[in-house]
């Protein structure tokens, strides 16, 4: 998961700087072929190539090359997969539990994951929340970078709704959007006693439950 999550984040970076409309179709194939690879780690997190073609319709909504980008992405990951498992084995085949979808939340043995579970859930809703409701007052040339981290979190959070054998270690997949949004929220606190006091409960918080699960 720590390697599917890096390639995803390396694919969030070539598509938020789509902004520039600088080399648009190399940060596509890029981005794309970014999110195949990592779903060879972690095979739900294809669902962020759903990123890629809002990414699409934001920037280049009008130019069709754009949309076929994507698909010679997954031919030339396919290609590789296959090449790859064919000189490593002898052999290329895909475990079907891989496909496996499990939506049974909450239950985990340990009481401490379900209490960080829910914490987390109640941070996520507030950091998302907040910025969501804050939109309109973002500058109009980031609207659309901040469009595309609402969409990660979401997407972030459709891997752990998919994903079988659920674990507090899948939630690593909204981390990145997660930051951005919680960042901004604490920019925009005007006391700094409470922006400074929020931050260290909040990191105080996630020490107690790391090692209560430990």
């Amino acid at each position: 998961m720590v390697l599917s999550n890096v390639f995803l984040l390396l694919a969030l970076r070539r598509l938020i700087s789509l902004k520039t409309l600088i080399s648009s179709q190399g940060k596509i194939f890029d981005a794309s072929f970014w999110i195949f690879i990592s779903a060879i780690f972690h095979f739900w997190s294809v669902l962020y190539i759903i990123l890629v073609f809002i990414s699409i319709v934001f920037h280049f909504g009008k130019e069709y090359k754009n949309w076929v980008l994507p698909f010679v992405s997954f031919f030339c990951v396919w290609i590789l997969y296959i090449a790859t498992s064919l000189i490593l084995y002898d052999n290329y085949s895909i475990n079907k539990s891989v496909y496996q979808v499990d939506f049974n939340f909450f239950d985990f043995k340990d009481v401490y994951q379900n209490m960080a579970l829910s914490l987390f859930v109640s941070i996520s809703v507030l950091f998302f929340a907040s910025q969501t409701i804050d939109y309109q007052n973002k500058p109009l040339n980031m609207q659309s970078s901040y469009k595309q981290v609402y969409f990660a979190f979401l997407l972030a959070l459709g891997i752990y709704v998919f994903s079988a054998n659920k674990s507090n270690d899948l939630l690593i997949y909204t981390f990145a959007p997660l930051s951005i949004l919680g960042a901004n929220m604490f920019e925009k606190m005007e006391n700094s006693i409470y922006k400074e006091v929020s931050l260290y409960l909040l990191l105080g918080v996630g020490f107690f439950f790391f090692f209560a699960q430990l």
